[in-house]
């Protein structure tokens, strides 16, 4: 089975190394801080150690080590590793310093909390000042993460860098104390001389962030800002960055009041008069009919909100008035407004360049097929190869898994499987199916919290009906082999577990069972027909009784 390399660690080891020239000896300081995360994404320790909350946190904060590592090349352009400086926390809070005479590419490496080392990247300067921090999850059901806080930077000076600032800090109905702000590219392959920021995600400081990188020509990104509960908060900016862009995020009217496990939408400007994101998103994200209609669906929200309950007494104009909004309407009417500047532009194929970029960012084009091809022959074969095949290839899949999740129901045989296991062995779906009499296959990913929550529940089912004739069948979709080996492992699963890792939801078997969101379940008869879908563990263990328990069948 192929393994997915991840693609910010390719683009970055040749680029960094490369990057790390200034010889000027000053010294690094590198703070750090512990911060223990309940399952309902609150702060359970803070940095000093004191006991806030949850009884289930560990009952003595541990001293996790520190090791920072740089990496430059030498006068023979040969790569040399060499320690920075190592210490360790005490109450949640270590500062480190040493001495630095080049641009240094650095490792950040954190031992003693989990069973896992904590790997985190970075670029600094002689003199700079960094800091980073460790989430750890307690009770540790989600994977451990170390993330730099505030900022991500490329390098100090450069011609073509773009920047990306939020600030986030008004929002104040909100708990953003352990949110992250993460970026995306949406171009999945990016031109030679282009580059990610060395950490993807970071901790938000004081609700506000920074990314630096670079790009060669004019790309769509994503920002997502988010808690562990996505129910808490989830505000998402569509960009357009480009050389020398600098574009600050910011909330919108609804940012900081709508989530509902929905993503809010946080507005982008830019300091770049005439630019590619000022054309393309400010031109319909800043317009006079765009604000007013915000503001109705920021309205709307609220009316929802406190929409009355069905029995109670008021008066019933006010009733009247709450309960004739629908937020979903004006959602609607907002994408018309953002579609009717995106549409004629996709459409002008006099600048392909913008043309795409209008695609890609959501314009009503951008769903059929035919307009990606009268693009292609427009285009550079290289843009073409990077931009418009793999789109247009997801394009097919999301609509092909749209289709199944309507057609793959109770009722129907599910599609037939070949997957591999940790271990590279080949399992086929038919072969389960011949030695079971029911079989539930369960679509899961490392990162899935509702997914590992009900680990446990399956092992006590899997435990009482493996010898009747039950097994599961767990299909990881995770993007990376190493991150669906280390959460398998953690979990100790006793039943077969396979991966398709080539796209997520959009991995063949998924999208063939036609799955849009995870844990997604099927439970099968030995026949292969579905006997229920998305059935949660209540539901599965009475249909074990139906089928496989003697008792109930007397």
């Amino acid at each position: 089975m192929r393994r997915s390399v991840g693609f910010a660690f390719m683009v970055l080891v040749p680029f960094l190394a490369a990057v790390c020239l200034a010889d000027e000896s000053q010294t690094l300081t590198v703070s750090g801080k512990l911060i223990r995360v309940g399952k309902d994404s609150k702060i359970v320790d803070d940095a000093t150690g004191t006991r806030t909350g949850d009884e289930q946190s560990r009952e003595k904060i541990q001293d996790p080590s520190v090791v920072i590592t740089q990496t430059y090349l030498n006068d023979k352009g040969i790569p040399v590793k060499t320690e920075v400086a190592s210490a360790s926390f005490k109450n949640g809070a270590v500062e480190l310093q040493g001495l630095i005479n080049k641009r240094a590419c650095l490792l950040v490496s954190v031992n003693g909390v989990g069973e896992e080392t904590l790997y985190l990247e970075a670029v600094a300067a002689p003199g700079d000042d960094l800091s980073f921090a460790v989430l750890d999850y307690v009770p540790p059901r989600r994977k451990d993460r170390i993330l730099r806080v505030g900022e991500s930077r490329m390098v100090e000076h450069s011609d073509g860098k773009f920047t990306i600032q939020g600030d986030l800090s008004s929002i104040t109905d909100k708990d953003l104390s352990v949110a992250t702000a993460e970026i995306r590219f949406m171009s999945e392959t990016l031109p030679k001389g282009s580059a990610t920021p060395a950490s993807t995600s970071v901790l938000l400081d004081d609700g506000k962030f920074q990314f630096e990188g670079f790009v060669d020509e004019p790309t769509v990104v994503e920002v997502h800002v988010k808690v562990l509960n996505l129910r808490e908060y989830w505000g998402v900016a569509h960009l357009v960055v480009e050389p020398n862009a600098r574009i600050k995020i910011s909330p919108s009217k609804t940012s900081s009041s709508y989530t509902r496990n929905k993503a809010s939408e946080l507005k982008a400007t830019t300091e770049i008069v005439g630019s590619m994101h000022a054309e393309l998103v400010e031109s319909w994200q800043d317009s006079a009919v765009y604000l007013a209609k915000m503001d109705e669906y920021a309205d709307s929200i609220n009316s929802k909100e406190q929409e009355i309950p069905m029995h109670a007494e008021v008066d019933v104009e006010d009733s009247e008035k709450l309960r004739k909004v629908d937020p979903y309407e004006i959602f609607v009417e907002l994408e018309t407004i953002k579609h009717a500047v995106l549409s004629p532009i996709a459409k002008d194929l006099s600048d392909p360049m913008r043309a795409l970029l209008a695609m890609e960012l959501g314009a009503p084009e951008s769903q059929q097929y035919e307009e990606w091809d009268r693009l292609a022959e427009v285009l550079d074969p290289d843009l073409v190869e990077r931009r418009v095949k793999p789109r247009y290839s997801s394009r097919m899949k999301q609509r092909k898994s749209a289709r199944n999740s309507k057609l793959v129901v109770k009722g129907k045989i599910a599609p037939e499987f070949s997957l591999s296991d940790l271990h590279g062995e080949e399992i086929e779906l038919s072969g389960v199916l011949a030695e079971n009499e029911v079989v539930l296959v369960d679509f899961w990913a490392s990162w899935c919290g509702p997914c590992i929550e009900t680990i446990p529940q399956l092992k006590e089912l899997h435990a009482d009906y493996k010898d009747k004739g039950f097994e599961i069948v767990f299909i990881s979709i995770d993007a990376k082999y190493d991150d669906w080996k280390n959460e398998s492992d953690k979990q100790e699963l006793p039943w077969l577990n396979l991966g398709d890792l080539d796209g997520e939801f959009l991995a063949q078997t998924a999208v063939e069972y036609g799955v849009l969101s995870i844990p997604a379940k099927f439970v099968l008869s030995k026949s292969g027909e579905i006997l229920q879908r998305e059935v949660d563990t209540d539901r599965l263990k009475r249909l074990l009784v139906e089928q496989l328990d003697n008792e109930s069948r007397k």
